[in-house]
């Protein structure tokens, strides 16, 4: 029997959570207990008062907060909790923003900032939300590492001049996942036109990506590539009709705003269809430039 992780707290070895939660009363606890720490514990003051960050809080975001109790842990955890999920979120950039003006003016220890931020991170990721924080407070929607990855792998293979319309819809489409609301059609037909694009770059003559035109000129050079090659050739030739598929599938979204009214994709699909997409960009570029 092969042995979880050592150290590891039980549930995050043994329960798996198959979708990332949107919301949680435990992220938002721990990240009201977070906040008030990172003051408390590097500007070195065990009761500190953070009055000053509600004011700053109330100023830039618009919204009220009770004026007792803000120099203790449970204020800072009950009003989080309180807050609305986007204002949860904005509270996150708003902290990282006062951490930084504190560190630069000597109010508070410099680490601070990497600390909050870390922290933040570490929250996102075992409250297992939809989260994640950029180098400079801000927040973004995940949706997992392996997602992120692929999208990496396909930038590497599409780095030249040559692709710069490519990389422009594929980037398109994960910017369509990372927006309030989620464009999950637009994400789909981004990443299928980046796969249009690199598809008439390879053959010149199709005027369209479509199965057919995949049958008739994908088809040909990757029996070419892998003759006489077995298995390759019939797991080469099974991608090829896979393909067919994922193109068939994304016509039914690939429609401009007004020919059509096709309902949102569901968040799972428009995922699973971006990665997907961007594999096949850098399992189709092997054949761009190729006699």
């Amino acid at each position: 029997m092969t042995e979880k992780n050592s150290g590891v707290r039980f549930s995050f070895n043994y329960i798996n959570y198959p979708e990332l939660l949107e919301d949680s009363e435990r992220m938002r606890r721990r990240l009201g207990a977070h906040i008030y720490s990172i003051f408390s514990f590097w500007m070195g003051i065990k009761s500190v008062d953070l009055r000053p960050l509600r004011d700053i809080i109330e100023y830039r975001m618009g919204i009220s907060l009770p004026t007792y109790k803000a120099s203790e842990r449970s204020y800072w955890v009950e009003q989080v909790c309180k807050l609305g999920l986007g204002d949860v979120l904005d509270l996150i950039t708003i902290v990282h923003d006062d951490i930084c003006f504190k560190e630069k003016n000597n109010y508070i220890r410099v680490g601070a900032r990497e600390a909050f931020l870390e922290g933040v991170s570490r929250i996102f990721e075992e409250e297992r939300v939809r989260y994640r924080v950029d180098k400079l407070g801000g927040v973004h929607f995940s949706v997992d590492a392996a997602f992120e990855q692929v999208r990496v792998s396909a930038i590497r293979a599409l780095s030249t001049d040559r692709y710069d319309s490519v990389l422009q819809y594929l980037n398109q489409s994960y910017k369509s996942l990372d927006c309030v609301p989620l464009d999950t059609k637009g994400s789909i037909r981004s990443i299928f036109y980046a796969n249009e694009i690199l598809f008439k770059y390879i053959f010149p003559r199709a005027i369209r990506l479509g199965s057919s035109e995949v049958e008739k000129n994908l088809r040909p050079i990757v029996n070419k590539k892998y003759s006489g090659l077995k298995p390759d050739n019939k797991v080469a030739q099974s991608q090829v009709s896979q393909y067919k598929e994922w193109v068939e599938g994304a016509h039914n979204y690939r429609h401009e705003q007004g020919e059509g009214s096709q309902p949102d994709a569901p968040v799972e699909i428009a995922v699973h269809y971006v990665s997907s997409g961007a594999a096949w960009l850098r399992w189709l570029q092997q054949f761009d430039l190729v006699d």
